[in-house]
């Protein structure tokens, strides 16, 4: 369950591929895409992907699969992705705090940053230590990478912050998505900037 909520997101697919580089990318967003895939239910309507899974067994087999394609692209990584298996090795044997360890060659930077991130803050996040945690999805709302939408970052820190029940911090992070999409065209990757909004409206009322 942790390797599903914390690595799950609205993240963008790219469709357009024109060299070996951007194959990579294609790779990369297939794991992602497996990673955010909803079990016994159906993709959101909207969703970039209609990817489903039945169980998790069947989630984590496809993932394995896509993260071995992706190794044979030759991203240049392994060492990220030999790390990254051990670690989800690692959290389906319960053994979250080991599973964050090994992540650290694969939250340094590079091609697997958006996955290991939000994954081993969801990690540190189950095991208590918040500090680390919040280090962690403060990392991920800093991160440029191809495979994570603008915004999406700001978005799950707002998502930590929320579960943390610090509001004032949460409606910080939500409005800097809006900061961030100030200016984007309508059909842009609008699903963000609207969840964002729903939230603000929701703690601000509260308030």
């Amino acid at each position: 369950a942790v390797l599903v909520a914390s690595a799950a997101g609205a993240f963008a697919f790219w469709t357009h591929l024109e060299d070996k580089k951007a194959e990579r990318s294609h790779r990369l967003n297939e794991v992602i895409e497996a990673f955010a895939a909803p079990i016994g239910e159906a993709p959101a309507a909207g969703a970039a992907s209609r990817l489903s899974f039945p169980d998790e067994a069947k989630k984590a087999t496809e993932v394995e699969k896509r993260l071995k394609a992706l190794e044979a692209e030759g991203t240049g990584g392994s060492g990220s992705l030999t790390a990254f298996y051990q670690a989800i090795s690692l959290a389906r044997q319960g053994k979250a705090r080991e599973a964050a360890v090994a992540l650290e060659p694969a939250a340094k930077g590079g091609v697997l940053a958006p996955l290991a991130l939000p994954m081993r803050g969801g990690l540190y996040e189950t095991l208590g230590d918040f500090s680390k945690a919040e280090a962690d999805f403060k990392a991920l709302s800093q991160l440029e990478a191809a495979t994570l939408p603008k915004g999406e970052g700001f978005w799950q820190l707002g998502q930590y912050y929320e579960r943390r029940g610090e509001k004032a911090k949460a409606v910080e992070a939500y409005k800097k998505i809006e900061d961030l999409m100030r200016g984007t065209e309508e059909g842009e990757e609008p699903s963000i900037l609207q969840r964002a909004r729903k939230r603000l409206e929701a703690l601000e009322g509260a308030a």
